[in-house]
């Protein structure tokens, strides 16, 4: 018997479809499923094949071989391809966001010596690593393959041979952040990170800067080149005990007229009616959006943030600071801060050296508005404040223990210009139910957070059921089991007024009329 042969066929004209056809067969609406049934009746066929072939002696193997061949070499090629499309659009459905959002969870370590040899896919869809290293590490960072992906890096106990291992590297071209916070660096220190070729790093961290081991190292590093690009700039707790020559002298730098976020926060206020220097250090920064001050005697400074070099403000955190109640006022309502959205002022005035009264009369400048979004008042109570801020949809203050307070807080709940409200945060909360629960005035309001005062009533019952004004109410939080009782909770589910209310946050522990089942911020909820 002759041997046939099949080798003419790859060459002959083929019945199978054209890339074009491919590509109009995609086009197709029924098209996947044209290919699902084709692949059930291939499977079927597949399957009755096999079955075949174990029937037939070695003749037909040596008769057919090289039609067997091909065959065989088609079902390869197909498994093959199918691999590799399948792995191709599973990628591109597994996007490099996700991807940076698991790598985050991931160790360094793991970073540079598995995932990249995992896939040359997952490597090159790295974007913006976060890295803390050790002087023992540096060397294997930077020549590391992940190394150009790196978009943070916080040196950890450096010492003058990991700057000068850093200021020969060429491969930081994507540092944006770079974080040298609480490390006493020494002249030669800064000698080496002056030389940095760090071409994108905007945003440095220097809190603790009073660790340098002299002052005329900071200067110099202030002053050097290597700041030609910072934009933020973080000093907090470095300007506490230094003299204000020193903190002047920084400020004199061309690149600090540059920044654009700032935080000098202290620890500790200062007593004493003492220049410090700091609205030198804040003059002419026109280009500042974002600035922390905590701990700072501003009345020692009229003025200061209203002078007009910061009409750029977008956010301005003065917690723990000394400023009167109508320097405040005079603040929130100034028109030289017209882009001011967001404000924290927390426990102003809160010092046993300050002879401030927080409930002296303030005046409000008529048909004045603030450009407020976002408001964390603390336990200011400004009798009318609200009637000027008619943007607000953040606020969070803290309630008082005395009625007098309390009366004057609930009177300026009740102002029409909260209509706007959706976050709603109140600490120390008491004797407020009524108005929060009836007040058309919240209709807005998506988030309710909660934290009464010890010995406060459960919420009233009544109050949940007959409830028509929060009608937005997505997420409500309580912070002490015995506020709402399994009535309430009913009520909630039933009252139709709460139908967007998906999010009930409570103690783990639901207990009524218990005195110790408050919880602190660390506390657990589920």
């Amino acid at each position: 018997m002759a041997i046939q042969s099949n080798k003419k066929r790859k060459h002959e004209p083929s019945s199978q479809p054209s890339d074009n056809d491919d590509e109009k067969m995609s086009n197709d609406p029924n098209f996947e499923s044209v290919l699902f049934d084709e692949m059930t009746q291939v499977n079927c066929q597949l399957i009755s094949l096999a079955n075949k072939v174990k029937q037939v002696d070695y003749h037909y193997f040596l008769n057919n071989s090289g039609m067997i061949d091909e065959f065989i070499g088609n079902i390869h090629e197909f498994l093959k391809q199918v691999d590799i499309h399948r792995k191709q659009v599973s990628f591109t459905r597994l996007s490099a966001d996700s991807l940076s959002h698991i790598f985050q969870f991931l160790d360094t370590t793991t970073l540079k010596n598995h995932c990249g040899l995992v896939s040359k896919l997952w490597n090159q869809s790295v974007e913006g690593l976060k890295v803390r290293v050790r002087p023992l590490n540096v060397d294997n960072l930077l020549n590391s393959s992940l190394i150009k992906k790196v978009s943070s890096l916080k040196l950890v106990n450096p010492t003058a041979n990991t700057f000068k291992s850093i200021a020969k590297s060429r491969n930081l071209v994507n540092l944006q952040t770079l974080d040298l916070s609480d490390h006493k660096l020494s002249k030669t220190a800064i000698g080496h990170v002056k030389k940095f070729q760090v071409p994108n790093l905007t945003e440095l961290k220097l809190c603790k800067m009073k660790k340098f081991t002299e002052k005329e190292v900071a200067k110099e590093l202030f002053h050097s080149k290597f700041m030609s690009n910072i934009k933020k700039l973080y000093l907090s707790h470095s300007f506490e005990g230094s003299s204000k020559s020193f903190i002047e002298s920084i400020s004199e730098s061309k690149y600090m007229n540059q920044i654009t976020h700032l935080n000098i926060n202290n620890t500790y206020i200062d007593k004493y009616n003492k220049d410090t220097g700091i609205d030198k250090f804040l003059k002419d920064k026109i280009n500042l959006e974002h600035l922390e001050m905590e701990f700072y005697r501003l009345s020692v400074h009229p003025n200061l943030l209203t002078s007009g070099n910061y009409k750029n403000l977008t956010y301005l955190n003065i917690s723990n600071c000394f400023v009167s109640n109508q320097e405040f006022v005079d603040l929130i309502l100034s028109p030289n801060l017209p882009k001011l959205t967001t404000l924290k002022a927390k426990r102003l005035n809160n010092f046993y050296w300050s002879n401030a009264q927080p409930t002296q009369a303030v005046e409000f400048p008529p048909n004045r508005q603030s450009s407020l979004t976002e408001l964390d008042l603390g336990d200011l109570t400004l009798p009318k404040l609200f009637d000027h801020c008619p943007k607000l949809k953040k606020l969070s203050f803290s309630d008082f223990d005395d009625d007098d307070n309390n009366k004057e807080i609930l009177n300026m709940m009740k102002s029409p210009n909260l209509s706007n409200l959706e976050y709603l945060d109140i600490n120390h909360w008491k004797g407020m139910s009524e108005n929060l629960f009836t007040n058309p005035i919240y209709s807005n309001l998506k988030e309710l957070y909660l934290t009464p005062i010890h010995q406060v009533e459960p919420l009233d019952v009544n109050l949940v059921s007959n409830c028509t004004n929060l009608v937005n109410l997505a997420k409500l939080c309580i912070k002490s089991a015995h506020i709402l009782t399994n009535d309430c909770l009913e009520e909630f589910n039933k009252n139709p007024t709460f139908v967007k209310l998906t999010n009930i946050t409570l103690p783990t522990k639901l207990v009524t009329g218990s005195d110790d089942d408050y919880l602190d911020e660390d506390d657990d909820f589920f």
